[in-house]
Parts: C-alpha cells; structure tokens; sequence
C-alpha cells in the first residue's frame, strides 16, 4: 500500500511539474521544439566573470529591460512567447537545436534596452565566441543577424 501511495504522489509531481512554464537554467535534456515566430528572436549575451550568459527571447516591438533579459531560466507561454537564459555555448546551441530551420535571430547588444542599475552590461563575447554561434546557427539553417 505503502508503494502504492508513492507512486501516486510521483505521478502527480511529476504532472504538476509538466504544468509549470518555468523550467531550470540548464535546458540541455529539455527537447521541446520552441514555436515559429513572426517577429523572430532576439539574442542577448553578457558575461559574469569567465562565465557568459545568453538569453533568447521572442522578437516584439516593445523595449525590454536588462533586469528582464538577465533574470534566469525558461518561461514558455501558452500564447507561444519564450524567454529563456543559459548559461555557456554548449547550452545556447542546446536552445538553438529547438528553434525551426530558417528562424530569424537579431543579436543585440543592450544598447536597445531599458537599462536598470542591478543588471550586467548585456554585450557581445568575444569574437571566438560570436563565431562559433554565427557557425552553428548557419549548420542548423537559422539565420542569424548580428547587430553592433
């Protein structure tokens, strides 16, 4: 009976779970593909130390916030708005991998952006870095403008 119950309360964190939008930072086991969208995405980037931050974000007209940029983890809407925030290349061509072939990314710097005196400076890495991603976004047919 006692295993019974525990299977029960699994199953039904585990459904609570899959309910929730907001998902850990690190979205490598996360498969989902992500939705088309009109606008495209846009792509921030920022360093804290040696590590480097990336953010995706669903393309709008509106100016976002550095604050919201910077915060972590993965909201997808039902409406199919995305935000998500990884830590390192390896986990941005994670994300990358979910988006549809022939996507439109703008990589921005934060010049485009309200800025807020607790966030980090959102910029470009180094020119490595901005290489490997303009690389891996042309294998996987995307098409990546960068913005300085």
């Amino acid at each position: 009976m006692q295993k019974l119950v525990k299977i029960v309360l699994l199953i039904m964190s585990a459904a609570a779970i899959g309910g929730c939008s907001e998902i850990s930072p690190t979205v490598g086991s996360t498969t989902s593909p992500l939705p088309s969208s009109v606008k495209g995405y846009e792509l921030y980037s920022w360093s804290e130390g040696d590590d480097w931050y990336f953010t995706l974000i669903t393309g709008t007209n509106r100016t976002k916030t550095s604050a919201e940029i910077g915060s972590q983890g993965e909201i997808i809407d039902e409406n199919g708005w995305v935000k998500i925030t990884v830590l390192g290349l390896q986990e941005l061509e994670f994300v990358l991998e979910r988006l549809p072939r022939s996507e439109h990314i703008l990589w921005l710097d934060g010049s485009r952006l309200e800025i807020s005196q607790e966030s980090s400076v959102i910029t470009f890495p180094p020119e490595d870095i901005v290489e490997q991603v303009r690389q891996y976004s042309h294998q996987r047919g995307l098409n990546l403008q960068i913005i300085k």
